[in-house]
């Protein structure tokens, strides 16, 4: 089991305070450090204003940085071994592993073998969710005649599923039992923002 690292949420207070606040303290620090310039005559207001400039382009750089959730790119490139996991996707994580064996005819004369992009596409999908939700009730594997596999939850008050397909296009399927709301979406691993309503419901469970 490794551990992962928590996805960093957006900060209460803006950006724009956060550099702020940071650059006064930097430059307070700079204040002190050229102090040693005090008898330097002329050369050294040029020389702190280059410097105060430079710090602004630094700055400017290190807020650009934003931390984001992985993409099924990151996923990919990772090796198997630095595959991270949860407790609540072991049996899926084993599962999936499982279906990379099986050929057509696996289930009866008609049933077809999962494809390799498929499979990764439902691994990718479980390593993005391993990294963004903390905890959620177990997830189960699922794999119909047509080749095509899936998660899905069922918490009893609530039923979540994603199917992958061909060309990362997930179909995702939420109903809960108690409001009776239903919601049936698609969505696409390359797109992270088509993700945020499978980790809003997944959330929920």
């Amino acid at each position: 089991m490794y551990a992962l690292p928590q996805v960093i949420r957006e900060p209460e207070v803006s950006t724009a305070e956060v550099s702020a606040r940071f650059k006064k303290v930097l430059k307070a620090g700079l204040k002190h450090s050229f102090l040693g310039f005090r008898d330097a005559g002329q050369y050294r207001a040029p020389a702190v204003e280059t410097a105060e400039s430079s710090l602004d382009s630094l700055m400017q750089a290190l807020f650009e940085v934003r931390v984001v959730a992985p993409t099924i790119e990151t996923a990919c490139a990772l090796s198997e071994g630095e595959l991270v996991s949860r407790e609540y996707c072991v049996r899926a994580s084993a599962a999936l592993d499982h279906y990379r064996t099986l050929v057509d005819g696996w289930d009866g004369e008609d049933a077809l073998a999962p494809t390799d992009e498929r499979l990764n596409a439902a691994s990718a999908f479980l390593y993005m969710l391993c990294s963004i939700v903390e905890s959620c009730p177990d997830v189960s594997p699922m794999l119909d005649e047509e080749g095509i596999p899936g998660l899905f939850w069922d918490t009893g008050r609530a039923y979540f599923s994603v199917s992958f397909y061909d060309d990362h296009e997930l179909a995702c399927v939420y109903r809960n039992r108690e409001t009776g709301q239903k919601k049936l979406f698609e969505a696409n691993l390359h797109q992270p923002a088509d993700l945020e309503q499978a980790w809003a419901f997944i959330e929920s469970l």
